[in-house]
């Protein structure tokens, strides 16, 4: 009796320690869940493209293509920036493109909100929606 007391004592112990450890463990998983993701390795290939005649925003054929990497899975809202003589000017119009862990990859027809971009300079920004999460940007130029 003394023996199979014991083992139940023991057993209790060890649940009651596994049990104290385990706020530490779900603290250091939420602590990882809570950063925010970050957008890399941002590039649009051909970095020069003209923009199509006709069609939306992303496209299957033409125009260039946008790859980036991302830490977390996350919706992204796509925006475009024209250069200007004194910095960068938002172009109206985005779109929403849900992102995935890893590599990833759009591909732009040189269009928003139903016009073709003008010739010049721009940036295709990238902004994740998630609180403290930063925007990255790339250049690229829209040829005649």
């Amino acid at each position: 009796m003394k023996r199979r007391h014991h083992r139940l004592v023991l057993a209790a112990a060890v649940v009651a320690t596994s049990l104290a450890a385990a706020p530490s463990q779900a603290a250091r998983i939420a602590a990882f869940g809570d950063t925010p993701p970050v957008v890399s390795k941002l590039k649009v290939r051909p970095a020069s493209f003209k923009a199509l005649t006709k069609g939306e925003a992303v496209t299957a054929k033409g125009g260039a293509l946008v790859s980036f990497s991302l830490t977390d899975g996350v919706r992204l809202t796509v925006s475009y920036r024209r250069a200007t003589k004194t910095g960068y000017a938002a172009v109206p119009g985005s779109f929403i493109f849900i992102g995935v862990f890893g590599e990833n990859s759009i591909r732009i027809s040189g269009r928003i909100a139903k016009a073709a971009l003008k010739p010049g300079r721009y940036r295709v920004v990238l902004k994740p929606a998630a609180d403290g999460a930063k925007s990255a940007f790339a250049p690229f130029t829209i040829v005649r």
